[in-house]
């Protein structure tokens, strides 16, 4: 039997040779960097694209680093610091790092995927393939930079802007929204009722009614309306909107409006409205005829006594219709006979002849600012006439100290800093609104004091350990910081109310006659209470780091001058190797905890999550210990979505089912529920380990608190501290229930998502 003759390529090693150069003809030719590297960071392999970038060719690079050919020793350091550390963590990672062209000295944005490979030899090997990112880069730059541009336009605005996403029901603001609402940067994105609850109850329904004529296409959203904050304070706000954006059947998709504080302007329309209500009363109740006319002669008001002296011309007496159109016109009907012939002249003289008259002081202020001090004469017919004197310099100065004292008088209401104000002779003359708070005592209990009496009195309302000073005490370090001008000024003295209240004190002379000198009280219990805080944590975290770290020098000691066996030597080195691991948790976990604090959730992304999948996830990739089994999960049939951040949400989950596990032990089973609390999702992890008194489990969160004394559960008791950070970042609730032996329950509750309807756009109104 023959056989066809072989070509050439049929043997395996000329197939294999074609293989590895086509192979190496795709790595070249493609437009990415691709390249192998080991332990030191010399390249194994290198395409085209790499060589490029470093002016060389692909085989001058193997067996050379990134320090061969790049200028630049901090990209070479990040390179190998990197890829040394993606090898150690065995997990493929995606990084954006910088490059520079040898050639050119351009700067090029990448975006590597790294992945940790194996050997032949079995030593670490990595494989990176990084693709020009560089104007996607530029692009990105452009968008942050108009993005960043927009928000300071509309933030030196003034207004509040909302962007009202319908289907989601989320709504997007800037800063100037929360601070007119009186909301924190937590909210700068959040679900629409949370707007909508802080609508007055007395203007929902107007609010609800203009929204949906918006949605329906009718006429742009604008609404005054009220708002009760969540202090309880109540202001008037002007709400402007109109959808931008509706699908391909109509139905509105995005709103977009904005929003202005304007309770000062509707404090002062109904303060005029309630103020000429009153005159209109007033002037009513008056017997005689009476009328008043603006500057410009025209009638203002008039009492009902006037117009019964006038009933067959009572359509003249009408608002707006001038003194001279009144007397021509009721000349004519034989109202004023005596002003028949000429009424010109007899305005004329009866202006001239009340000039004289008898009559009271007023004073007007004209539409060019200029005020008059007019002599008024009521008259037989009820108007106003008089002579006028310029007193405009008069009234500026007054102003300017009403505006001047209203000025003080607000600050000195409003501050959050306590002031009493002392007479001539040292009595007490004024006290503010926060005097009496900070300090507990009324006004009516220091009013008129004189200041021994005074510092006795405030005195017997702090600690004796830390008592008011004494106002001799603090004229005393006043004068003597005062003569001293040079010399840095003291620190205040310090003292605590029985209320628990850290106050500072500090004493000013006045140059006014009336006031001798100013008390002046500051609040510092918070920061007081930072410092107390930031003391004892960090006591307490040295205090942990040390117990690991003296196992780890004692028994590095005993290995350096000692001859151990190997047994010995194994298990000192296991001891230290579990020392370091736990410093380097309890490290990590510190630097976690400073990062949330810091951030305070901006860097959280907000979205719907179905709680059924963030449960299911978690526990997929839980590692569970040797020998347990998986928790069970008993969850509803239908969804029940929270707004959260996915990863933080998965990381707090994940703290409270590791203690589940590391406090029980086989064959104890972990379960987890879910179900709604109300208008929230919460989700239990119970266990049916170890169990924690009443004690216990309220200081469950505490910062390196752990409820095994015994040192036998591993762990650094900060993962509850995690987790009740997030929960509170996500506007959720760390709850613990247990029992000594019987186990614990801990129940994260989430803020939930309520749908809107698809076919009905919801009400309330968009802010």
């Amino acid at each position: 039997m023959t056989h066809p003759k072989r070509r050439s390529t049929d043997h395996p090693t000329d197939a294999l040779m074609e293989a590895n150069a086509l192979l190496r003809t795709v790595i070249d030719e493609n437009p990415d960097i691709i390249l192998m590297k080991d332990w030191e960071g010399k390249f194994l392999l290198a395409n085209r694209a790499l060589a490029r970038l470093y002016g060389t060719t692909p085989d001058q690079l193997i067996g050379k680093d990134d320090g061969d050919f790049n200028p630049n020793a901090e990209q070479v350091a990040f390179y190998l610091q990197n890829v040394q550390q993606v090898m150690l963590q065995n997990q493929r990672q995606v990084v954006m790092e910088t490059s520079t062209d040898t050639v050119t000295g351009q700067t090029i944005h990448y975006q590597s995927t790294k992945i940790p490979l194996t050997g032949p030899d079995g030593r670490r090997q990595i494989l990176v393939i990084a693709s020009d990112v560089s104007e996607l880069k530029k692009t990105q730059q452009k968008l942050e930079e108009s993005e960043r541009r927009l928000r300071y336009v509309l933030d030196a605005t003034g207004e509040g802007i909302w962007d009202w996403d319908i289907p989601s029901g989320i709504v997007t603001h800037n800063q100037r929204w929360c601070q007119v609402i009186g909301l924190d940067d937590n909210f700068l994105q959040h679900p629409l009722r949370v707007f909508a609850d802080l609508l007055h109850p007395d203007d929902k329904d107007q609010v609800m009614a203009r929204v949906q004529a918006c949605l329906a296409g009718e006429s742009p959203y604008q609404s005054e309306h009220r708002l009760r904050l969540q202090d309880q304070r109540v202001i008037w706000v002007l709400d402007r909107g109109n959808v931008v954006e509706r699908d391909a059947d109509g139905q509105p998709v995005r709103m977009v409006g904005s929003l202005v504080d304007i309770s000062e302007r509707k404090s002062a329309e109904l303060q005029a409205e309630k103020s000429t209500k009153l005159l209109q009363e007033a002037v009513q109740t008056i017997a005689q005829g009476f009328t008043i006319f603006d500057e410009q002669d025209r009638l203002f008001l008039c009492n009902e006594s006037y117009k019964r002296m006038y009933e067959t011309s009572r359509d003249l007496i009408v608002p707006g219709n001038t003194f001279e159109a009144i007397v021509r016109q009721g000349a004519e009907r034989g109202q004023y006979p005596e002003a028949t012939a000429d009424v010109d002249a007899w305005v004329r003289q009866r202006v001239q002849a009340h000039q004289h008259a008898s009559g009271e002081v007023i004073e007007q202020q004209l539409d060019d600012g200029r005020w008059l001090l007019i002599m008024e004469a009521r008259t037989p017919s009820g108007f106003i006439v008089g002579n006028r004197l310029d007193i405009t310099a008069r009234k500026l100065a007054e102003e300017q100290v009403r505006e001047h004292s209203a000025e003080l008088d607000t600050i000195f209401a409003l501050s959050p800093d306590g002031f009493v104000s002392f007479d001539a002779t040292h009595r007490v003359r004024a006290v503010s609104p926060a005097f009496t708070s900070l300090t507990g005592l009324a006004k009516a209990q220091v009013m008129g004091l004189d200041e021994a009496t005074f510092s006795q009195v405030l005195a017997a309302h702090c600690l004796p350990t830390a008592t008011f000073p004494g106002m001799a005490a603090l004229r005393a370090a006043m004068q003597a910081d005062d003569k001293e001008a040079s010399r840095p000024v003291k620190d205040l003295p310090t003292f605590t109310t029985s209320s628990q209240r850290v106050l500072t004190a500090a004493l000013k002379a006045s140059p006014m006659r009336s006031v001798s000198q100013v008390l002046y009280l500051h609040d510092i219990t918070h920061e007081a209470e930072i410092e107390r805080m930031k003391s004892e944590f960090l006591s307490t975290a040295a205090h942990e780091l040390r117990t690991p770290m003296a196992s780890i020098y004692g028994f590095a000691e005993l290995l350096l001058k000692q001859e151990l066996n190997a047994a010995d030597r194994h298990e000192f080195l296991s001891i230290i190797f579990k020392q370091a691991d736990l410093m380097s948790s309890i490290l990590n976990e510190l630097l976690d905890l400073a990062r949330i604090e810091a951030r305070r959730g901006k860097d959280f992304v907000l979205e719907v999550l179905s709680a059924q999948n963030l449960v299911q996830q978690v526990v997929d990739s839980f590692k569970l210990p040797t020998g347990r089994t998986r928790p069970s999960i008993d969850a509803p049939a239908h969804a029940l979505r929270v707004h959260a951040d996915a990863k933080k949400a998965s990381q707090a989950l994940l703290n409270v089912l590791s203690n589940a596990y590391k406090y029980s032990s086989a064959p104890g089973a972990v379960s987890i529920s879910l179900a709604m609390l109300g208008d929230r999702v919460a989700i239990r992890i119970r266990d049916q380990g170890i169990g924690m008194t009443p004690a216990q489990a309220a200081r469950v969160g505490e910062r390196f608190f752990r409820a095994d004394t015994s040192g036998k559960v591993p762990g650094t008791g900060l993962g509850m501290s995690i987790v009740k950070e997030i929960m509170s970042l996500h506007q959720g609730e760390v709850a613990v229930t247990s029992e000594p032996g019987a186990g614990t329950t801990v129940t994260l509750v989430f803020p939930s998502f309520s749908p809107l309807p698809s076919a009905t756009p919801p009400a309330p109104a968009a802010g």
